[in-house]
């Protein structure tokens, strides 16, 4: 589950590469910047009914087991330029919550493709990072022909204590730029790569262990059916 959200700024950096620095002045906010990439096990269970024939319901709960999460949420970035336009000075206040079977280590050479094998055994029996999600959805048939359904998915959280390796950043260093070839490719995964790498290159970082709770990405569908026959 893969979410990743930038502020028109950033997205004007990615778009532009260098030229977005030729003639900037002062300070560009960066703050909004969220990801959060989370590999999670689920249980449901399912509740449905019927009403008549022209309306039915539908309820499912389930449970959670988070097995690795990476999340960065709206950290307070900005970029302040110097007499050097392509090489401004980035500011930063954030945190990085990560939870992972494997140690991370160093961020410098951070990458979310960790190996962490896990046997088919562990990963059965697992049952740290505990969360709850429920999903709901309905439809009616006003018209034999006509159908409507509407359905809201992931609502719900996990709870990571397992594995946990925080990384508070403060302070400012000069920002050298992103490789922003990944985003041409489709590949946002290397993008956000390479972006914290840059970031924990440029800072001293201090490590944290505390928990920490993290939301699904909810989804809202919706649909329409329509009978050919008489």
């Amino acid at each position: 589950d893969f979410s990743w959200f930038s502020p028109p700024a950033f997205q004007a950096l990615v778009l532009q590469g260098n030229e977005f620095f030729s003639d900037r002045q002062g300070l560009d906010d960066f703050s909004g910047i969220s990801a959060d990439l989370s590999y999670y096990r689920e249980y449901a269970l399912d509740f449905s009914l019927l009403i008549g024939d022209v309306a039915g319901i539908g309820f499912r709960v389930k449970r959670l087991y988070g097995f690795s999460n990476f999340n960065l949420n709206d950290p307070n970035l900005h970029l302040l330029y110097n007499e050097d336009a392509l090489r401004p000075s980035l500011g930063a206040d954030a945190i990085i919550r990560t939870s992972h079977p494997a140690t991370i280590g160093p961020l410098e050479q951070f990458s979310l493709d960790m190996d962490a094998s896990t046997s088919v055994y562990d990963y059965i029996r697992h049952a740290e990072n505990p969360g709850w999600a429920m999903d709901l959805g309905m439809e009616l048939k006003p018209f034999r022909n006509l159908s409507l359904s509407v359905s809201l998915q992931n609502l719900g959280y996990i709870d990571w204590s397992e594995g946990v390796e925080n990384y508070v950043v403060t302070g400012s260093g000069l920002f050298e730029g992103i490789d922003i070839q990944a985003f041409y490719e489709g590949n946002r995964q290397g993008l956000f790569e390479e972006f914290v790498r840059k970031i924990a290159g440029a800072y001293e970082l201090t490590g944290q262990s505390e928990s920490y709770r993290t939301y699904l990405n909810p989804r809202l569908y919706s649909g329409l059916g329509l009978g050919l026959g008489p």
